[in-house]
């Protein structure tokens, strides 16, 4: 039983056409989008535009499929004072957008049947809340017009998902705890595994942590805590979602949930 919510069923949101979500979601990253911003998008569907069914967020699973993503753009002159003194021009780039399809699998614990919660969204699936959904800032656009939306018992995860088309990612950062090499930073671990895998691994942005204690600080216009912070790379792992499909309903390796540290989301493996 999970907190007075008996009974685990799946959401999927299905077949969103995502333009100008941002490819560029940290400082260190250009490619797909924050892992922190889809769960974030997820908790946000269950926790606001469903709160008045009873229901409980637990964790999001993701498939993309016709991925693109902008060359280099808004770019603009900046000059440090070594460069001003040699003539020379630094061009930033400030932000990468990328375009895509995407089907969102979440997982929600609930004390209703499966048959009143596809009832329910049956009923209300011109809610407001449905067409403000932002993914990872870019606008969603649904097959037509309206939010597809379906409700799965979990023994039907699998026979599900064998009807998507595109990857699915998990968490892989277990692969650079484990196979960290004697002086090797956690960079440098993380680039070898991308290079040496024979799995499609990929760098991840999951979240930011803060370093120092917050505090208030002068000059602010509102009186709110405040901690400087970095952003945190993952190591994710892209599976074609068909080919894993009997594990996704079987195995919590695909699903990610915020973590208890800072603002960062974890695999829930």
């Amino acid at each position: 039983e999970f907190n007075g919510f008996p009974d685990r069923h799946y959401i999927c949101l299905k077949d969103m056409k995502v333009e100008r979500a941002n490819a560029m979601p940290s400082p260190y990253i250009a490619g797909l989008p924050s892992m922190y911003g889809i769960v974030g998008l997820t908790k946000y569907l269950v926790d606001d535009v469903l709160r008045d069914f009873n229901v409980q967020f637990d964790a999001a699973a993701i498939c993309i499929r016709d991925f693109a993503m902008s060359d280099s753009q808004q770019k603009y002159s900046c000059y440090s004072p070594e460069d001003i003194r040699k003539h020379q021009m630094i061009r930033i780039i400030t932000a990468r957008n990328s375009w895509l399809y995407a089907s969102l699998l979440v997982r929600v614990n609930t004390s209703m049947s499966l048959s009143q919660l596809q009832t329910w969204l049956d009923e209300n699936r011109f809610l407001d809340g449905f067409y403000r959904l932002r993914f990872c800032g870019g606008h969603i656009f649904f097959k037509a017009g309206i939010p597809q939306l379906y409700t799965l018992e979990e023994n039907e995860v699998s026979d599900f998902c064998n009807q998507l088309d595109g990857f699915t990612i998990a968490d892989r950062i277990e692969l650079c705890r484990a196979g960290r090499q004697e002086g090797e930073d956690a960079l440098d671990t993380m680039f070898r595994l991308i290079e040496e895998s024979r799995e499609w691994l990929v760098p991840l942005a999951v979240g930011y942590k803060s370093f120092g204690s917050r505090k208030l600080r002068k000059g602010c216009r509102k009186k709110i805590p405040h901690s400087f912070c970095d952003s945190v790379t993952g190591l994710g792992g892209l599976f074609n979602i068909r080919s894993v499909s009997e594990l996704i309903g079987k195995s919590d390796s695909f699903f990610w949930r915020p973590s208890n540290l800072d603002f960062i989301v974890n695999g829930s493996i």
